[in-house]
């Protein structure tokens, strides 16, 4: 439904969306890990789809218009674009910033409505601004919870990419040839946490190995 009132609104042809991803599908499997792409590929969950990529793709696809229908909507005062009960919208936007359920910022790129880059990012960040939830209180404790959950998922992306590079010797895209977050909680991230020094980014990319 919201994937439909996505396109709809954004006056876009679904079948150039889906396509936009099905061709980039090579891409953002890397952007994975290989137990959730293993996981997803199982012999039951592909009923109905010739293979693994046509359901990536599109689980990518409405899942990618979905989040983008709720960034565009994120202002709690009219909730009624997202056509639910505030409490169940509440709940839908707090598991959107859980960690597993990321999406890669390149799918949300591909399915933004122009290619106004940053247009799309002002827009995940008028989300953050009306649901983070920081106040003078809690603004301690959710930055060292932020801290935890972003060097637990750094240490993974890191062995990823090493057993990557030691399997296809591939080099690993360079963060600083691209203004786009990784993804929604990486942004979040960046918004709450100051940018460290050379010299305490060298410290942490020893410390992560």
């Amino acid at each position: 439904m919201w994937a439909a009132q996505y396109i709809e609104n954004a006056k876009l042809d679904p079948h150039i969306l889906h396509k936009k991803i099905a061709d980039n599908i090579d891409d953002l499997k890397g952007l994975f890990s290989d137990d959730v792409l293993t996981l997803s590929g199982t012999k039951e969950s592909l009923e109905g789809f010739t293979s693994h990529d046509e359901k990536l793709s599109w689980m990518l696809f409405v899942d990618g218009c979905s989040l983008l229908h709720i960034l565009e909507n994120a202002d709690l005062r009219k909730a009624e674009p997202v056509n639910n009960r505030l409490d169940h919208v509440i709940l839908v936007m707090r598991d959107i910033l859980l960690l597993e359920n990321q999406l890669p910022c390149l799918v949300l790129k591909l399915l933004w409505k122009n290619n106004n880059e940053t247009e799309l990012i002002n827009t995940m960040k008028g989300f953050l601004k009306w649901h983070q939830g920081i106040t003078s209180e809690n603004k301690t404790e959710l930055k060292d919870t932020m801290k935890k959950t972003w060097r637990s998922h750094c240490f993974s992306v890191q062995k990823k990419n090493e057993k990557k590079k030691e399997e296809h010797s591939v080099p690993m895209p360079n963060e600083s040839e691209s203004e786009l977050p990784i993804h929604l909680l990486h942004l979040y991230r960046k918004i709450m946490l100051p940018e460290p020094s050379s010299k305490i980014r060298k410290v942490q990319g020893k410390t992560l190995g």
